[in-house]
Formats: structure tokens, sequence, C-alpha cells
């Protein structure tokens, strides 16, 4: 279950010039999406030089992005009915599986987009 608006977080090594139309660009290759603005968060995911990326807002030497379609994120279905949230708070993680690091959270009834699932969903 993946949504695709959570929001990861990417350092700075992306053009911000593209940052009014909502849009950034990355710069170079194999950069670090984060869970946190912070270089000692958990990594969800690389991009490479090229990939245009949705922002979400900045933080500092940051740079809030959505996740693109190859990053999988994932949520225990059994929190989720009808394409959304069930619980006040429920963990994004970086793979299908409670031992996977928590990378995000959404909260009662933000909208899931189904991309894959895994085991008896």
């Amino acid at each position: 279950m993946i949504k695709q608006t959570a929001i990861i977080l990417a350092v700075l090594a992306v053009s911000t010039a593209m940052a009014q139309t909502g849009k950034v660009s990355v710069l170079h290759d194999r950069v670090n999406l984060r869970a946190k603005p912070q270089p000692e968060a958990e990594v969800a995911g690389q991009v490479n030089a090229g990939t245009i990326l949705q922002s979400r807002g900045t933080n500092g030497e940051w740079v809030a992005v959505a996740p693109p379609d190859s990053i999988g994120v994932w949520v225990s279905a059994e929190f989720v009915k009808d394409n959304k949230v069930l619980t006040d708070k429920l963990n994004i993680r970086s793979g299908a599986g409670i031992n996977y690091p928590v990378v995000g959270s959404m909260v009662k009834n933000d909208p899931v987009i189904v991309r894959n699932k895994l085991g008896e969903c």
C-alpha cells in the first residue's frame, strides 16, 4: 500500500530554480531520499540526475518531495479501507513488515493509492 503524496526528504542536491512550479530537478546520481531532514535519517530510496520530483516545501538545506513511483513505501492493509486510513496515525515503512524502518506517517482519512500488495491482504 502506498500513499502517493507521502513526504520524503532529499538533501538539497536539486535545482531550486523549478521550486516556484512545485517541481525540482535532481542534479547528481545516487541522491538519497531520507525520512527526515537529517543526514543520519533512514534512507527510503535513491534517485539519479535528471529525475524531476514534486516539491512539498523546504526546511533549511532540505527539500521535502513526494516519492517517485520507483520508490516503494508501505502501510499495513489492516488499517486501510476504501483507500483511506482508518486509524488516527499510521506508520509508513520502507518495506512490507514491522521490521522495516518508519519513513513517515499518515493520519485518519488520508487517501491511499495501492500500487502493490504483499501477503494475504
